[in-house]
């Protein structure tokens, strides 16, 4: 099978891989006040059961070389960590809504940390509408409130 081994300052990471399903490997920059954050993440999705894997989410800092090579292998590396979309969507919930389900009150509402907030924008599928609007609601409340 093909796979994705990542490299971080030279030093190999991961192998991700996964037969029935995708993997991805990337750099996301968030700049602006009032810091700058900057994450490799490596993961991915298992097509037989919908899990939503992660082989690596760290952050980077200025400087630092990430390599990603296309490989074929026999097999890769287990993930760090295998979440069903459900279990996604839940830990998505304390994101927030502005038009939040009935019977949820906005004290249950907690915006995430912008690292939990990259995170589950990795795990996106299609048609995850109330995920990206936990998300946005979130954003919008940290800007509101002066923490992001």
């Amino acid at each position: 099978m093909q796979a994705l081994s990542v490299y971080f300052g030279g030093n190999k990471i991961c192998t991700a891989g996964e037969k029935n399903g995708g993997v991805s490997a990337g750099v996301s920059l968030m700049s602006g006040p009032p810091r700058d954050h900057c994450y490799l993440n490596v993961g991915g999705f298992d097509g037989e059961t919908s899990d939503h894997l992660k082989w690596c989410l760290q952050k980077i800092k200025v400087g630092d070389e990430i390599r990603v090579v296309v490989e074929e292998v026999s097999e890769s590396d287990e993930p760090k960590e295998r979440k069903s979309a459900a279990e996604v969507i839940r830990s998505a919930r304390n994101l927030g809504l502005e038009d939040r389900p009935e019977g949820i009150s906005e004290d249950e509402l907690q915006p995430a940390p912008p690292a939990v907030v990259l995170e589950v924008l990795e795990r996106l599928e299609p048609g995850d509408r109330k995920v990206i609007e936990h998300l946005i609601y979130s954003v919008r409340k940290r800007i509101k409130d002066g923490r992001l």
